[in-house]
């Protein structure tokens, strides 16, 4: 997933997106990242489904 946040201090845990609540694309940052907090990414707009 090409995003101005995943870079190397933000690492993602997947390398696509996977589909989470109401079918909307979401990925996580990696814990160690972020202080131990596993912090998730959601898109925005409607849910497609």
């Amino acid at each position: 997933m090409s995003s101005p946040f995943a870079h190397d201090e933000n690492p993602l845990i997947d390398e696509e997106p996977r589909y989470g609540a109401g079918g909307k694309k979401i990925v996580f940052v990696y814990p160690q990242a972020q202080k131990g907090i596993l912090l998730e990414l959601c898109e925005t707009g409607p849910s497609p489904i």
